[in-house]
């Protein structure tokens, strides 16, 4: 009887040890596993951290990038407001300018029409002086016969 009871408690004790190696084991695999796992969890978060810094450099930049295109459209915006004043002015100088010729022609033309109509008066004048000469001769050989 004590024989069995011995042989009793010293398979349980094998049981035991068994069982408490199986936990050990058991154990050393979950704290292994608990440090892999608190890694791979700092570098989640080293990695998160980096690609919201990354997130916030490229947003930089997309910012960046937004601000020198409506500075962009900006300067173009003000080139063509430009570009059609100075058009504007163009148009403005051509009108003008072809207003003084035509004013110029005009007054080219009243002055030939002038020239023109002096020269008829001159005539006219001359004609004038020539009849009254001719008429004074013909009243003085008149007067004489």
């Amino acid at each position: 009887d004590i024989h069995s009871r011995r042989l009793s408690f010293a398979e349980k004790t094998a049981q035991l040890e068994l069982t408490l190696k199986q936990e050990h084991v058991t154990l050393t695999y979950l704290q292994e596993e608990a440090e892999r796992l608190r890694t791979q969890q700092l570098e989640a978060e080293r990695a998160k951290e980096e690609a919201e810094k990354e997130l916030e450099k490229w947003q930089q930049k997309a910012n960046e990038a937004l601000r020198l295109r409506l500075q962009a459209e900006e300067v173009a915006h003000k080139k063509s407001l430009a570009q059609e004043e100075a058009e504007k002015r163009k148009e403005d100088a051509e009108r003008e300018a072809r207003k003084r010729t035509k004013a110029e022609e005009s007054a080219l033309r009243q002055k030939e029409l002038a020239e023109e109509e002096l020269e008829k008066q001159r005539n006219l004048a001359e004609g004038t002086a020539q009849q009254k000469f001719l008429a004074e001769q013909e009243l003085i050989r008149l007067k004489s016969e």
